[in-house]
């Protein structure tokens, strides 16, 4: 059995998480913020956790709308 350092995952986290999401930011964008967790995390955590992966594919939807209808050039986005 392998083990690793404690998850920092909680709700309150994966809904901090899926606001920026939901902002229009990429995963990488946010993970490299001081308070988000690594990316690889986020990925383990979209197959454990079902209520995350169905709020991170809500927050994606309206992070595409965002993307869509308000484009802003790359430096507008940070």
């Amino acid at each position: 059995m392998t083990t690793g350092r404690p998850t920092k995952y909680s709700p309150d986290l994966a809904r901090e998480f899926c606001r920026r999401v939901a902002e229009g930011r990429t995963n990488e964008e946010i993970c490299a913020d001081a308070d988000m967790p690594h990316v690889r995390s986020v990925y383990r955590w979209l197959d454990e956790y079902p209520d995350f992966c169905h709020l991170y594919l809500t927050a994606k939807g309206k992070g595409m709308l965002v993307l869509v209808c308000e484009p802003r050039r790359d430096d507008e986005r940070r």
